[in-house]
C-alpha cells in the first residue's frame, strides 16, 4: 500500500485535514495530515491488534517515513 491508496476522511477543516485508519499485519495505523496545505508531514499512531495504541502519542512522520510504514503493513 501507499499514501495514494489511502482513504483519507476531513476531520477537522476541510481538505488541509485529512484523518485515516490503516489496517497493517500488527492492528491499525491512525494517520492525520498537517492542518497546514503546504506541509507535507503526517501524524500517525500504531495500534496493535487488540486496539490498544502502541505509541503514547502520535508520532511525526515524513512522507518517506509513513510510506515505509505503509510497505510493511
Amino acid at each position: 500500500m501507499n499514501i495514494h491508496d489511502i482513504e483519507w476522511r476531513s476531520y477537522c477543516c476541510g481538505d488541509a485535514c485529512q484523518y485515516a485508519e490503516v489496517a497493517t499485519e500488527a492492528g491499525f495505523l491512525q494517520v492525520k495530515t498537517s492542518h497546514e496545505v503546504a506541509d507535507s508531514s503526517y501524524l500517525v499512531r500504531r495500534y496493535g491488534k487488540d486496539r490498544m495504541p502502541l505509541d503514547a502519542d502520535y508520532v511525526p512522520m515524513t512522507v518517506g517515513e509513513l510510506e515505509g510504514e505503509l510497505q510493511r503493513a
